[in-house]
């Protein structure tokens, strides 16, 4: 089928909520390709003190804005020479959220 045909009928409505569904990730559904190296917490509070990384009270701020809920666990890593977040959120529909956020920019990396 050509994607002109698919585009046809309802077909964008699928479509879209195929993308939006994919959008944001339940922690069952992503799952890092790489292990990074863990940074334990004397490291990471040296980084941040540098200004090499946010606080995380801050990247857990940024977590929040799109998955609301209890946070459950953060953890620093270094993937490729570059610092990444991973919070866990638990939302009010019990559903557990694994947020990957690059720990200098404060922009997600998971979808």
């Amino acid at each position: 089928m050509m994607i002109s045909q698919l585009l046809k009928g309802s077909a964008p409505c699928l479509l879209a909520c195929s993308w939006l569904a994919l959008s944001a990730s339940p922690i069952s559904a992503f799952e890092p390709k790489c292990k990074g190296t863990e940074i334990d917490h004397d490291e990471a509070l040296q980084l941040t003190a540098s200004g090499t990384i946010l606080p995380l009270e801050r990247v857990i701020g940024i977590a929040q804005v799109t998955h609301p809920g209890k946070m459950l666990e953060a953890s620093l890593a270094r993937y490729h020479h570059r610092y990444v977040y991973s919070i866990e959120i638990l939302d009010e529909q019990d559903q557990i959220w694994d947020l990957l956020i690059n720990a200098v920019s404060g922009k997600r990396i998971n979808p």
